[in-house]
């Protein structure tokens, strides 16, 4: 079944938030494009744009001498008889006259050319940016519930907070980045700024402070601070951990830990397994006694996998995170499917064990497998099959309907039934229909429609409707049988 389907995006809305250059080429001209077309052309409205071919969008010749028009239309050409994807680097034209390189990824469907346009310039500049934001902020922010601040060494000022932050301050961004971190520590400037030092020039990046927050309360708190360069400036990235109730804090991890709704496994630096809580002893069968002291590798994994396993193991000692989806085997040698997040445990800047998360997703994988066969007998149906929402609206056709009605895919999506309609039922036929599919879920009966030739043609029709899981109709399926 297509995925469009499933995710209720039509082509048209996915055509619009696709987010490069795209243009749709039938017979040597451009028949339809995205919002980003109009804008890499510099146009503002895509009827500028349709209707042209797409040589006209190019200068005359391209930068290395050929015709531009010659060939554009050799491209064209080949691309309808090509089953793989064209790619390649064309030079194109703005409305102002602009020439910029592009590289054109070329699909060809049902003798329709799908163009799409990616301005190398464009991109260059996107890659340098992205990387500037990754670095800034992939590290700082991404994931992580920790308060962390970034703080410029030699004034002490605040230039960022992440949302634990600010929470655990209780002030508002704005003022906690009017601060310095003089202002929220205990001891006096001078201290202050000297530990600041001491953390600018690596010579300690652990620290334990008093910090006063919003509500004038004092908290004792740990800071783990390291300098970064962030557009080439100097700054201190530092992580901050609440330690004034440490009983507290074990009670909420225990917690966490022994009634978490997935399997875990903690394991030392030795890679040997600490600890697992009751949902893996259900999932896997093995008590803390089984497992206690021994690789984790030896209990759940086949021998298949377990040199991967081992590698997976090793990159989370080495501070990276992993997750992925696999399958992991059982005391009684049942294998199921499961999805796995593994990351380090640190204790001052040194990998002191990991955690090993397991979720049971073997129901997911089973209804994947279940829509996956689903969809193979739909399109294998001799019948057509058309899917439409509650308001008629078209979702889905197999490829009987197409041959019997003429449409494509394309040219039914979103659109509703009533098109094929051949005037041959009169009003009353339609709402007695649909009284029954509402009142009943369901209708059966014989109906002249008419194909895209214009022929009409007699057939059986089938409607019943598709339950979500709190069984409330969500589509209907109608079988067109001749």
């Amino acid at each position: 079944m297509d995925i469009d389907l499933y995710n209720k995006i039509s082509f048209n809305q996915l055509k619009d938030i696709f987010p490069s250059a795209l243009y749709i080429i039938k017979n040597s001209k451009i028949v339809d494009c995205n919002r980003a077309a109009v804008e890499i052309f510099g146009y503002q409205e895509k009827n500028e744009i349709i209707g042209l071919k797409p040589y006209d969008l190019s200068p005359e010749k391209q930068s290395n001498g050929d015709v531009s028009s010659i060939k554009g239309e050799e491209i064209i050409a080949r691309a309808l008889h090509e089953e793989q994807d064209m790619e390649f680097v064309w030079t194109h034209k703005k409305k102002n006259g602009d020439a910029f390189f592009a590289r054109i990824i070329l699909k060809n469907y049902n003798n329709t050319l799908y163009a799409v346009i990616i301005d190398i310039d464009e991109v260059q500049k996107l890659k340098k940016e992205l990387k500037q934001r990754q670095e800034n902020y992939q590290l700082l922010f991404e994931n992580h519930k920790s308060m962390m601040l970034l703080v410029n060494p030699s004034t002490g000022k605040i230039i960022d907070a992440n949302k634990s932050a600010v929470d655990y301050y209780g002030y508002s961004k704005n003022q906690l980045l009017s601060m310095r971190v003089h202002d929220i520590n205990a001891l006096d400037e001078e201290e202050v700024s000297r530990e600041l030092s001491l953390a600018k020039l690596e010579k300690r990046n652990y620290f334990q402070f008093t910090h006063r927050i919003a509500s004038n309360q004092l908290k004792d708190v740990e800071v783990h601070s390291f300098p970064v360069e962030i557009g080439n400036e100097k700054l201190l990235f530092s992580i901050i951990h609440d330690v004034s109730d440490k009983t507290h804090q074990k009670l909420m991890f225990d917690t966490l830990f022994f009634d978490s709704p997935y399997a875990v496994a903690i394991l030392d630096k030795n890679q040997n397994i600490i600890n697992v809580n009751r949902n893996f002893t259900n999932l896997f069968q093995y008590c803390l006694e089984d497992v206690k002291g021994k690789a984790i590798n030896d209990f759940v994994s086949t021998k298949t996998i377990k040199a991967q396993v081992d590698k997976d193991i090793q990159l989370v000692y080495r501070g990276e995170v992993v997750r992925k989806e696999d399958k992991r085997r059982k005391k009684d040698g049942t294998l199921i499917d499961v999805e796995i997040l593994s990351y380090p445990i640190i204790n001052h800047n040194i990998i002191i064990g990991a955690y090993i998360i397991y979720s049971d997703i073997s129901k997911r994988k089973s209804t994947e497998k279940q829509l996956h066969l689903y969809r193979k007998i739909l399109e294998s149906l001799p019948d057509g099959v058309i899917i439409t929402e509650l308001d008629g609206k078209i979702k889905w056709i197999n490829k009987a309907f197409m041959k019997s009605s003429g449409y494509s895919f394309i040219q039914v999506i979103e659109k509703k039934p009533n098109l094929f309609s051949s005037g041959l039922h009169d009003k009353e036929f339609y709402e007695n229909m649909w009284r029954e599919i509402k009142e009943k879920g369901s209708w059966q009966g014989t109906i002249y429609n008419k194909n895209k030739r214009g022929s009409v043609i007699q057939q059986v029709l089938n409607i019943n409707g598709i339950e979500d899981e709190n069984n409330r109709i969500i589509y209907y399926v109608g079988i067109y049988k001749a």
